[in-house]
């Protein structure tokens, strides 16, 4: 049977204590030859939405059969380009109905080759790069360290790092972020222009809970200083 959640449901089955280690897994399967992945493809055209804009369609993909699992990522995107203090961004915009962006992770079972899965990438997307980013910083961390700092990357998902450090007893929490960047800052009292009611904020809400005693949150100005 196949299952089909959302991004509700994802957020309320799945945790950083179980992603962490299976992300670790997957990279041994993957470093060791066990696994297989293929290079991101994207395919960019014109789109009617906007003058300027233009559509993508990205897909990755990869199997690893310690897990009995093969999965392959799908997103399909309305893109434009403003221009802001003098510079081009590339901005993603929700155009599908209901103001909605389109990401599909779609699960296959390497046994007998039926879909397992189908759900949207949002939650599962920032959970991880929380993931992946913890077990990166379990290896290149020096021993004994006690400090750990996030620079940038949207506060919404990086933040999602910071409990899958847990069992390094971390005790002191830095978040940086350039001035405007717009991420969820509800504890800090500051001017955010983040949708409060997206799962992947309250997510990185409810995740940054048990650390907010420790945490210190400092606005670092890029922009005008080159440097942090």
């Amino acid at each position: 049977m196949t299952l089909i959640l959302s991004n509700e449901e994802i957020e309320e089955l799945l945790t950083m204590d179980e992603l962490v280690p299976k992300i670790e897994e997957a990279y041994l399967e993957l470093g060791e030859g066990r696994g297989g992945n293929r290079l991101r493809s994207d395919i960019v055209t014109p789109t009617t939405q906007t003058p300027d804009g233009l559509y993508a369609l990205k897909s990755m993909d990869g199997v690893i059969p310690k897990f009995g699992v093969g999965a392959i990522r799908i997103n399909s995107d309305i893109l434009t380009f403003p221009e802001s203090k003098g510079q081009m961004r590339r901005v993603k915009v929700p155009a599908a109905p209901g103001n909605r962006y389109v990401g599909l992770v779609l699960l296959f079972s390497t046994h007998d080759g039926q879909p397992l899965l189908i759900c949207p990438d949002g939650v599962m997307q920032h959970m991880r790069v929380g993931a992946t980013s913890a077990v990166a910083a379990k290896y290149m961390a020096k021993k004994g360290s006690r400090s750990a700092a996030v620079i940038g990357s949207s506060f919404s998902r990086s933040a999602l790092w910071l409990p899958g450090l847990r069992p390094q007893c971390v005790k002191d929490w830095r978040l940086f972020w350039i001035p405007g960047g717009g991420w969820v800052c509800g504890w800090c009292s500051r001017t955010c222009r983040c949708s409060r009611k997206s799962s992947s904020s309250r997510l990185a809400r409810s995740m940054l809970k048990p650390f907010l005693i420790t945490i210190r949150i400092t606005a670092v100005s890029v922009m005008s200083s080159g440097k942090v």
